[in-house]
């Protein structure tokens, strides 16, 4: 395990210890400056207005430095409500992110004197992701055909998008140390979707509706199938919540699925990622339930077949988009066939199907697929990456599934079905979409806001089973010790 500190003399270590908080703290100060003086609009009134919120700044981050949890549930509740990007280029949930690994970093530098990562499998997928991410920009630099790449800064923002997820999933496994700050982020982050659907029904609350959640939130699929996933979860098998507030979360959940077929009934990455959430968590959980219900719902769709697929499926231009998206998968494929092993780098594929016509076209135009840009982007080992981290989540899940069988706190049990519930669904939206993880020309890096909410709740998973360890290796001391 490495730290920094190890290289000092063992007297200025012992000074450190003993001066580790007040250290902290005054480092802070200089970087809230700096940070300050980088990102102040150069207008007198603004740098006002931020040098008068310094000191709120400082308390928040000392606040962090002492429960690191507020911070990803402060995240949660800036990324879904608050509208303003501060800073356009980055996002306001990458800013955020970067800033909270930052203080994390800090903490375990100055407070810890050691940097210390959970040995966790999931990790070195993701972290080898982005290493084969960084190689592919360092590859797509070769004039692979006669017209430029994309932008550089438009490059490292699609790399910059793979960063943040994993410090998501990174934060939310090390600083969630307790079931009680998971239940504060689930609750916090169901109660927002919930009040906003509930104030849809009330006349009059436009306005509020949109200052509570943000419209790139309300576009993007990963927040319905998680609010779906999670309140649907709670409330059918969280027996330690009243009555009231469980049939509650159920209506929510059911809510998400009304709202989004009924709003945008072409909008499948809408409604059908939610629905096979709420399908995995009843076979999840139980799986005789899951399999009756199966049979009869199999028994309707092969009854009603055509009428599902003009209603659902065939409807607005989802034929046309699904012709498109085929022949797009054909050529990008076909561009990524120079570097079929690291891809042609992040963007720069929009920028050579000019090169290859689509339909008849020579248009710009991106994949609306996940797996498709990995490929494109990072080549076939980015896609093994990929798939690695999918395979180590469920191989945790399934590790947690078999614990909380027998586990007392509901809770516990109702977050691991709905986690693995929304990971099914996410795995498979992946295929309507760059939701996943947002491709820089489609939903952009400002999709971020919603787009970290998996990788938070499967950070979350992790969490959770490292609480578990803990808290069986506890028991079992606690028995020797009595025997």
């Amino acid at each position: 395990m490495f730290s920094p500190l190890a290289l000092l003399p063992a007297s200025w270590r012992y000074w450190l210890d003993d001066h580790a908080t007040f250290l902290q703290r005054l480092l802070i100060i200089p970087a809230v400056l700096l940070v300050s003086f980088v990102l102040a609009p150069r207008s007198g009134s603004n740098i006002t207005r931020l040098i008068v919120a310094l000191p709120f700044l400082y308390l928040a981050m000392t606040t962090l430095s002492r429960w690191p949890a507020l911070g990803l549930i402060g995240l949660v509740v800036a990324s879904i409500s608050f509208q303003q990007e501060i800073v356009h280029v980055l996002g306001l949930t990458t800013l955020l992110t970067l800033g909270l690994a930052g203080l994390w970093l800090l903490d375990m530098i100055v407070r810890q004197g050691r940097i210390e990562i959970l040995p966790l499998r999931p990790f070195l997928p993701f972290f080898l992701l982005i290493v084969i991410g960084l190689l592919s920009i360092g590859t797509a630099q070769f004039p692979y055909f006669p017209v430029s790449p994309a932008p550089i800064d438009a490059q490292f923002g699609g790399l910059l998008i793979i960063v943040v997820a994993f410090l998501v999933f990174l934060l939310a496994a090390h600083q969630i140390t307790s079931v009680a700050w998971l239940k504060w982020l689930t609750f916090v982050f169901v109660g927002i979707g919930g009040s906003y659907l509930i104030l849809r029904y009330i006349p009059g609350t436009g306005r509020l509706q949109s200052q509570l959640i943000s419209w790139q939130v309300l576009n993007n699929t990963m927040f319905w199938c998680w609010l779906a996933a999670m309140a649907f979860s709670q409330g059918l098998f969280n027996k330690q919540l009243a009555p009231y507030w469980r049939g509650t979360l159920i209506v929510v959940a059911l809510a998400v699925l009304f709202k989004t077929y009924t709003d945008t009934t072409d909008w499948v990455s809408g409604w059908l990622p939610a629905s096979v959430a709420l399908v995995a968590i009843v076979w999840i959980a139980r799986p005789r339930l899951a399999y009756v219900l199966t049979l009869v719902g199999g028994f309707v769709v092969a009854t009603q077949m055509t009428a599902i697929l003009e209603n659902l499926i065939y409807v607005g231009d989802n034929v046309y988009s699904e012709t498109t998206r085929l022949e797009a998968w054909r050529i990008i494929f076909e561009i990524t066939s120079v570097n079929p092993l690291l891809g042609t780098g992040f963007a720069n594929y929009s920028f050579y199907t000019p090169l290859f016509p689509i339909l008849g076209w020579y248009v710009q135009f991106n994949s609306h697929n996940n797996y498709v840009d990995i490929i494109a982007q990072t080549g076939i080992l980015g896609l093994l990456c990929l798939l690695w981290l999918y395979a180590e989540i469920g191989r945790v899940g399934w590790r947690l599934y078999l614990m909380v069988r027998d586990e007392d706190d509901w809770f516990v049990r109702a977050y691991v079905y709905g986690v693995l519930g929304g990971f099914v669904a996410t795995v498979m939206s992946g295929m309507l979409g760059d939701w996943v993880l947002p491709y820089v020309y489609n939903i952009t890096i400002r999709g971020m806001r919603a787009s970290m909410l998996p990788w938070l709740f499967l950070g979350g998973l992790l969490a959770i089973e490292q609480i578990l360890i803990r808290q069986r290796v506890k028991h079992a001391k606690q028995d020797r010790v009595a025997a």
